[in-house]
C-alpha cells in the first residue's frame, strides 16, 4: 500500500498516470501540478523521466490549460528535447499538440 501523501515519493510513471486521470476528470490539481514542475527542475529526479514521461507531462500540462514558470518551462524544454529523437510518433504528436 502506498502510503506517501507527497509527489516526491511517487515514481515518473505513477505521477504520470495521476496527472492523466485529472485530465480524464478535467480537474486542475494547482498543488500537485506545481510539485509535479518542482521535480522537473532537480536534475536528479529529471533524468529518471523517459521519452513517454515528458511526452505525458507537456500533453498533460496543456490539456489542463496550465502555464508553468519560465524556470519550469526552461527545464521542461531543455531535458524534453533531449528525448526527442527517442520519442515515438504518438509521442511527438502530444508534444507538438
Amino acid at each position: 500500500m502506498w502510503e506517501c501523501h507527497d509527489v516526491t515519493c511517487g515514481t515518473v510513471q505513477e505521477l504520470m498516470n495521476i496527472l492523466w486521470a485529472y485530465v480524464k476528470f478535467r480537474h486542475i490539481p494547482q498543488e500537485f501540478v506545481a510539485k509535479v514542475l518542482s521535480i522537473v527542475q532537480v536534475e536528479d529526479r529529471a533524468c529518471a523521466f523517459r521519452p513517454s514521461d515528458w511526452a505525458s507531462l507537456i500533453w498533460g500540462l496543456a490539456s489542463l490549460g496550465m502555464s508553468t514558470s519560465a524556470e519550469a518551462m526552461r527545464a521542461i524544454i531543455e531535458h524534453a528535447s533531449q528525448h526527442l529523437p527517442s520519442m515515438t510518433a504518438s509521442e511527438l504528436c502530444n508534444v507538438l499538440w
